[in-house]
């Protein structure tokens, strides 16, 4: 019966496909959709279940607006327009109905869902798109946050972030321990607050931030590291100071740029002494201190923490306390115990088997979770997960393992939301010809990689500017062959100078080639380096290593383009990238149904081909960082145009020197 339905829905996909009901809106000039642009979503065509993808993101949004304020919390209302473009992740331009103090208003705002391997479902940050907006003051302030030359707002710069982002809270902390280990003091500092806060996407985050520190009795001794005001309580005698940091956080490595400390200027909150930055009641309390509150149990073990930055709707349900439904914004609960009573659910016999799978599959990913109850409801979509691999294992008719990946605690709509994004049905008027397809015998298998024609993998950031990566890695693969010479080009030079596509915004490689030869080559990334947004254009043609003589597409028939790459060196493609978020290795052969071959919206490059106990493949450049895929690479079934990765195929054309 559910081979049925499935099949059913595959021909629903394919009829409506066929009907042109798939919107875009970014295109080119032959209209195509821009790989990395924009695409309109139709909200009146989308099932239920794909609408709430794009419910979840607003919805996501609202938490982030509410965290910022102590007053009434936003709420949201309706869905008035979605936009989606893939990057690093995935950006929602999304128009809402929100309620606001009672009011019902229009929010116009930009989120942002980075993929990040260390948190599970990403990092997310929302903006507003004009500083008019009714929830700019919950946001971002709109004045500094980068605004690309095409009206829209660029992530590449630098905006304002909440202190309580966990990115932001890990790089305070590690930015605390760097501080202290580069202080003559006997004496640690302890963190008392982050404020002033910036965040940029680079090759990885760049943090600038202040942070209040106080001194300590503890000694400034390894031991003590990561130890809080609980258990290293301010001294009495000691000052406060206040220290600017900028940081750089990639590929999960702190790397310090400079920091300067010196002594506060600011007055203590209340007193005037120190008495403030020592934990105590919100408002003084009746005990002055930590107020238990037997909230679970009723045992003092699970006890509410004070001092939160913003109210509490309603008390916790006394019988569900971590359900999904719960009102309340509890964080930090797992505090007078040493095991997992405060976050597991008690007695959940449902789950009882997948616990020390559980706690062992968290160990293995190192995974951080923002709260304990994001803890709890992360267990509980695990043993939702871990029934439905065992349904797939079953069922599953090809050469596939599923298990506890690290995408085991993420639900469904989680993980398929961030590229199920409907685009126009790709057409293929490229005015260049057609490439002529060598007939000649080539090998089972085949990596340019080992030839050396193929520099290390790049990353592109939150710029959609794969197109450019895509474009660049097929020009240095031509040129190598040609001039046996390995260049690693510029994409930024595509970026800022192409003006027949949009930069950040997207573009196409069939339309990049015309614009390096309008141009008159590429420079090298060192001469030319790459930022992640759209600038003003500094081509210098002094500077440029490569031209261009043209352009050819090439067969959409996997073995003539098997036969081409063999004899003619890498090939630009554009793919459908439904299925590349979670990808951790192996060959991905996803259903037709989640990864429709005419909704291409990545650009990336194939280097080679083979075949793995079977299963042939293609070997894909991607341009996400090494630490994604199987080293940057995502290797895909070959022979059945798997996410459309055979519809847009073409090359340059490079002129000898």
């Amino acid at each position: 019966m559910k081979l049925y339905v499935i099949l059913g829905f595959l021909i629903l996909v394919e009829l409506v496909s066929s009907l042109g009901l798939l919107g875009g809106d970014a295109t080119s000039r032959e209209g195509q959709p821009l790989m990395g642009g924009y695409s309109e979503q139709n909200l009146d065509l989308l099932t239920s279940e794909k609408k709430n993808y794009y419910i979840n993101a607003a919805n996501k949004a609202i938490e982030m607006m509410n965290d910022v304020t102590n007053g009434k919390p936003l709420i949201f209302q309706k869905l008035v327009s979605v936009r989606t473009q893939v990057i690093a992740g995935v950006n929602y331009d999304i128009t809402m109905k929100v309620l606001i103090d009672d009011k019902s208003q229009i929010c116009h705002v930009l989120v942002t869902n980075m993929l990040n391997n260390a948190i599970p479902g990403g990092t997310w940050s929302v903006v507003a798109q004009s500083s008019n907006d009714p929830c700019a003051p919950y946001t971002s302030a709109p004045e500094q946050v980068h605004i690309m030359k095409r009206s829209a707002h660029l992530l590449g710069g630098e905006g304002q972030a909440s202190s309580e982002d966990m990115g932001v809270q890990k790089a305070a902390r590690w930015a605390l321990e760097h501080i202290n280990s580069m202080s003559n003091s006997l004496f640690r500092q302890v963190l008392v607050r982050v404020s002033n806060v910036k965040k940029q996407v680079v090759n990885g985050y760049r943090y600038r931030f202040q942070l209040t520190t106080a001194p300590t009795d503890c000694l400034n001794e390894p031991e003590n590291k990561d130890k809080g005001l609980e258990e290293c309580p301010v001294s009495n005698t000691g000052k406060i100071q206040d220290c600017s940091v900028s940081l750089i956080y990639s590929l999960e490595v702190y790397k310090m740029e400079t920091f300067s400390c010196k002594p506060s200027s600011k007055k203590p909150i209340l007193g005037g002494d120190d008495h403030d930055y020592k934990p105590h009641g919100l408002l003084g309390g009746y005990d002055h201190g930590k107020s238990f509150n037997g909230l679970l149990g009723k045992d003092l073990q699970d006890f509410l923490p004070h001092g939160q930055p913003y109210f509490m709707p309603r008390q916790a349900d006394q019988n569900n306390p971590l359900s999904s439904n719960t009102e309340d914004r509890i964080t930090q609960m797992r505090i007078g115990g040493g095991d997992d009573h405060d976050y597991l659910p008690h007695d959940s016999g449902k789950c009882t088997e997948y616990r020390e799978e559980f706690i062992a599959f968290k160990a293995k990913h190192n995974k951080v979770y923002g709260s304990y109850r994001e803890e709890a409801k992360r267990f509980m979509v695990f043993c939702e997960n871990m029934d439905k691999v065992k349904e797939y294992q079953r069922l599953d008719q090809g050469s596939a393992i599923y298990g506890a990946t690290k995408f085991a605690d993420m639900t469904e709509t989680e993980f398929e939301k961030q590229y199920l994004g409907l685009k126009v049905p790709i057409g293929h008027s490229s005015a260049w010809p057609a490439a002529e397809i060598p007939q000649v015998s080539f090998p089972v298998s085949w990596d340019w990689r080992e030839h050396k024609i193929v520099t290390p993998v790049k990353n592109q950031g939150s710029c959609g500017s794969c197109w450019a990566f895509s474009t660049t890695g097929n020009v240095e693969g031509q040129w190598a062959l040609v001039n046996k010479k390995l260049y690693s080009l510029s994409e930024q030079e595509l970026v800022d100078c192409d003006k027949i596509d949009e930069g950040c915004n997207g573009g196409l490689p069939t339309q990049a080639y015309e614009a390096i030869m309008k141009l008159g080559g590429l420079e090298t990334e060192q001469d030319y380096k790459y930022e992640g947004h759209d600038e003003k254009c500094q081509f210098n043609k002094s500077e440029v290593v490569v031209t261009l003589s043209g352009a050819v597409n090439i067969s959409k028939n996997e073995t003539e383009m098997a036969a081409w790459l063999y004899k003619n060196g890498p090939i630009s493609i554009g793919i459908n990238a439904f299925a590349m978020q979670f990808y951790l290795g192996g060959i991905a052969h996803p259903w037709k149904i989640f990864c429709n071959p005419k909704s291409l919206d990545h650009g990336v490059l194939i280097v080679g081909y083979g075949v793995e106990k079977g299963e042939p493949f293609w070997m894909i450049k991607n341009s996400w960082g090494s630490d994604w895929g199987r080293e940057g690479y995502y290797y895909v079934y070959r022979g059945d145009g798997t996410c459309g990765l055979n519809e847009m195929c073409t090359s340059a054309q490079v002129k000898k020197k």
